[in-house]
């Protein structure tokens, strides 16, 4: 009964940091350790959004090859649209 409750939270919670990954290299060049956390515990969404995405294309067969340059292209626009609009 609480098995796919914990299945779609696992997800979740996975999603959150590959998403963190991927915004991660964009975030080295901006900010220092504490405040690429605060960054992104204040952007929970873009994250998560972009950690579903990579997560979903992992699960494809296929998936493996394009979901890595993908999403970390897609984080690093967003995450530079999101500095500039926070600046």
């Amino acid at each position: 009964m609480i098995t796919p409750f914990t299945a779609v939270l696992i997800f979740i919670i996975q999603s959150y940091y590959a998403g963190f990954g991927n915004m991660d290299y964009t975030l080295e060049r901006h900010f220092n350790f504490q405040e690429s956390i605060q960054f992104v515990r204040a952007n929970k969404g873009l994250a998560i959004g972009n950690g579903l995405v990579f997560v979903w294309l992992i699960l494809l067969g296929i998936g493996f090859l394009i979901a890595p340059p993908l999403s970390t292209i897609a984080a690093t626009i967003e995450t530079v649209k999101a500095i500039e609009k926070r600046s």
